[in-house]
């Protein structure tokens, strides 16, 4: 069991679809939406068997509870300075659409 520990803006959504390539579409598990964050925590150990794979907003200590020691955790990160300006402008052009709060960035 690979587990991605998604870091936004960090790539994960490219790193997800090399995995579904890889792996198939179906032994991969990447809840999209807020609602769906909850989903593997949910699931019952049988229920997360059936993944390869799978990438998550969330910390490494949950994740690790759900698959244990045996899966291997990773994730991407970037240069303080880009990630920064590529979070800025992400909130810039994305503020009050779906999934994100509203912000003044003026």
């Amino acid at each position: 069991m690979y587990v991605l520990i998604h870091i936004p803006k960090t790539a994960g959504s490219s790193v997800m679809n090399v995995l579904n390539r890889t792996l198939n579409t179906r032994n991969v598990l990447h809840p999209g939406t807020q609602s769906e964050m909850a989903a593997p925590c949910a699931m019952s150990a049988e229920d997360l068997s059936v993944y390869k794979a799978v990438g998550a907003h969330m910390p490494y200590t949950e994740l690790r509870e759900l698959f244990g020691p045996s899966a291997t955790y990773f994730s991407v990160m970037r240069e303080p300075e880009t990630s920064t300006i590529s979070l800025w402008s992400h909130l810039a052009r994305d503020s009050g659409q779906r999934g994100h709060p509203q912000s003044n960035l003026d």
